[in-house]
């Protein structure tokens, strides 16, 4: 059960309104020590680049 934004859902339920997959949340949250609001809400395969840019860009493959 992960808890955001006054809803405390199954990760599996996470995913489904994410679209975000429940292991990438788990690997975000427990191996890179994301932020539950990060974790559910940064696209997957994207990144926000340093230097204080507001937009986000793919990563390299």
């Amino acid at each position: 059960m992960l808890t955001f934004a006054g809803q405390t859902l199954h990760l599996r339920e996470w995913e489904r309104r994410t679209g975000i997959s429940h292991t990438t949340i788990i690997h975000r949250l427990d191996k890179m020590g994301w932020g539950v609001e990060r974790a559910l809400t940064q696209p997957v395969g994207l990144f926000k680049p340093k230097g204080g840019r507001s937009h986000w860009k793919r990563k390299a493959a």
